[in-house]
């Protein structure tokens, strides 16, 4: 059987400011059905069907804690994915770098290269914390749809009153739902000379004037915007210090590979030399996972791409 293929968000080359973005003003219902790719009777049959619109399961992944997930079901997927697409087509402030074209973690880390003082945050529960309330306020207040139609997107974008964990919808409208709290970030640290990048739920600024106030002032807007700097993942490191930014380290002005990574390929590998010689190891997804690992690497230290076409060669991974 023929594998179906993933779904992609397209922006066919478009960019443009919120006030030209098709859901502007929007408000009427079979106008939002021809942006979505379905007829008007197919709308409300999506609105009005009982049935379920996502799966739900817990992902595990080891030394890691276990995450739950809400994923568009494979009917309610295109829908999703349409609204992603129309949503990456409006032009986001230059701090953020996820979910952008020629932007990554890489590019993240890549901007706060230098000898100065960094702080990273973490949001603490992004997709989740971002509620209904915040979504219906993005579609109705900073979109100007009717208010029928900022609930209907509601009922299109969230699952149980916040927005999904595993939707390709999820990034974008996260970023929407809380801009003005990023922004708001952004004009104190303009305001105090620093630099400030977003990828997903990490926050990072570089600069002198860092600290301990600015850390608070940090969680103070946070909170304000209902949103809570995870205790737990909070970052302060002095010029001289290596720093971690987005899973990259930043050690004497150059990117690296992080320890962490080190550590994940180095326990994949043993894994694999204990079980490649079993007849049923080939089954196992470990060597794409081992490949692709490498090739990740590979795009902060050119070194590992070698190493990926080296393994990928040995073990017929294509």
């Amino acid at each position: 059987m023929k594998k179906k293929s993933k779904l992609k968000i397209r922006t066919n080359g478009k960019s443009y400011q919120l006030h030209d973005s098709p859901f502007y003003k929007l408000n009427s219902k079979k106008r939002l059905a021809s942006l979505l790719n379905i007829e008007h009777h197919q709308l409300k049959q999506v609105l009005s069907s009982s049935a379920p619109k996502f799966e739900k399961f817990t992902q595990v992944k080891v030394g890691k804690k276990p995450r739950a997930i809400q994923k568009p079901t494979n009917s309610f997927s295109p829908i999703h994915c349409r609204l992603a697409s129309l949503l990456c087509r409006i032009g986001t402030p230059d701090y953020l770098h996820s979910g952008k074209k020629g932007r990554s973690n890489l590019s993240n880390a890549k901007d706060h290269i230098g000898k100065h003082k960094l702080l990273a945050v973490d949001i603490k529960s992004f997709f989740e914390s971002t509620s209904h309330e915040k979504v219906y306020s993005f579609f109705r207040g900073q979109l100007k749809c009717s208010p029928d139609i900022a609930d209907t997107l509601c009922k299109l974008c969230l699952c149980d009153s916040h927005i999904p964990t595993g939707s390709q919808l999820s990034m974008p409208l996260a970023y929407w739902a809380n801009s003005n709290m990023f922004d708001e970030l952004e004009m104190l640290a303009t305001k105090h000379s620093i630099k400030m990048s977003v990828y997903v739920d990490d926050v990072v600024f570089s600069g002198e004037q860092l600290n301990k106030l600015f850390l608070s002032t940090v969680k103070k807007i946070c909170s304000r915007y209902g949103m809570t700097v995870h205790p737990d993942k909070v970052r302060l490191y002095s010029r001289e210090q290596p720093k971690v930014v987005t899973g990259v380290a930043i050690i004497d002005g150059q990117l690296k590979v992080d320890h962490k990574q080190h550590k994940l390929l180095e326990n994949d590998l043993k894994l694999w030399e204990a079980c490649k010689d079993d007849p049923i190891a080939s089954d196992l997804s470990l060597p794409r996972k081992i490949s692709g690992r490498l090739s990740a690497m590979g795009s902060v230290e050119k070194e590992y791409l070698d190493r990926a076409r080296s393994f990928r060669k040995k073990y017929s991974i294509r």
